[in-house]
């Protein structure tokens, strides 16, 4: 899904893409879609609060969630589910300076806020890259390096925890990471690494040992991501 104005082109990894009008979004930032929803921020002002609500684009419905004060900038955002349930959550994350995680949930009036503290050295800590996704009734949330931060939204300080070790290396060498997926499949969650060079590197997460093991093949699986997809059986991804 791409943006031009109000104007909105939504893709289909086996359709065409389709054209949309949505005035109510012309100065709207859509930050995340699931199961047929959009998430919105507005807000456009450095020092203003920040408007979030859910808007269906097919029945123009929209639900409007709690505002978030301006100092609570998340880049990354996601929910769990049908915003027309009565036990969804969602949630933002931003790891700047420290992880700032922020949830709300149904029947909720403010937004609850809470910050993790990251140690040294600087080269170790963690920033996210993706929104959250929510499995197992955890959100798991993949930095640039490749390693993963997992949390509870029930209990976010308790339960936040970093996995996975850094797979790629500075910014400047040839084997650095150019752009990076996360999905769940089939009930794994599964990483997808493009390389500079061209190369790409597809993991799943070991959910006993929390460290990424390297996938070979496919299978009959497709993966769409951002007009990007793979599939099918490959013996080797990064040849």
């Amino acid at each position: 899904m791409s943006s031009q104005g109000s104007r909105y082109n939504f893709f289909h990894p086996l359709h065409h893409t389709y054209y949309m009008q949505f005035p109510e979004l012309s100065d709207e930032k859509i930050v995340y879609s699931k199961d047929g929803w959009l998430l919105v921020k507005s807000g456009t002002v450095h020092l203003e609060d920040k408007q979030i609500f859910f808007f269906n684009p097919l029945t123009k419905m929209r639900i409007d969630l709690p505002d978030l004060t301006y100092y609570h900038r998340f880049a990354k955002f996601s929910f769990s589910g049908l915003p027309t349930s009565n036990d969804y959550v969602v949630v933002g994350i931003e790891s700047t300076f420290c992880v700032e995680i922020g949830v709300i949930k149904f029947g909720m009036d403010n937004w609850q806020i809470d910050e993790i503290s990251l140690g040294e050295p600087s080269s170790e800590r963690y920033h996210v890259s993706l929104n959250p996704i929510f499995m197992d009734g955890c959100c798991y949330c993949l930095d640039v390096n490749g390693k993963v931060g997992i949390f509870d939204p029930n209990d976010v300080i308790n339960s936040w925890k970093i996995v996975g070790k850094t797979l790629w290396r500075p910014r400047w060498s040839r084997d650095s990471l150019f752009q990076s997926f996360m999905v769940e499949s089939d009930e794994e969650l599964l990483a997808i690494f493009l390389i500079n060079d061209g190369r790409v590197y597809v993991y799943k997460l070991d959910k006993l040992k929390f460290d990424w093991i390297k996938v070979e093949d496919l299978d009959e699986k497709v993966i769409y991501e951002q007009c990007f997809i793979m599939g099918g059986k490959r013996n080797n991804f990064e040849e």
